[in-house]
């Protein structure tokens, strides 16, 4: 298994090639996969196997960590700006 330090490394590689408008999506798509992997997560039965409990969680930490470090690498990008047109018919 990878040491935590290189993912969050590859996930910030990764985020940062992505463009602004992608990455949004990006990040919406993750938060949907998020909130799944944490009904799944609520939905184990009391008597599910260590190992079912143990994927269940990894899922929801790494997807949350995966949209996290998306989110991160989106604040660090400037804002769009948009001209404002007034328009004055007198």
């Amino acid at each position: 298994m990878a040491q935590l330090s290189q993912v969050v490394r590859d996930i910030q590689r990764d985020a940062a090639a992505i463009p602004t408008g992608e990455l949004r999506v990006h990040i919406q798509a993750s938060l949907d996969l998020l909130t799944e992997y944490i009904e799944q997560l609520q939905g184990l039965q009391a008597d599910a196997s260590l190992e079912e409990t143990n994927s269940a969680v990894n899922d929801v930490l790494y997807s949350a960590l995966f949209t996290a470090l998306h989110v991160q690498e989106l604040t660090t990008r400037p804002v769009d700006r948009f001209a404002r047109v007034r328009l004055s018919f007198n």
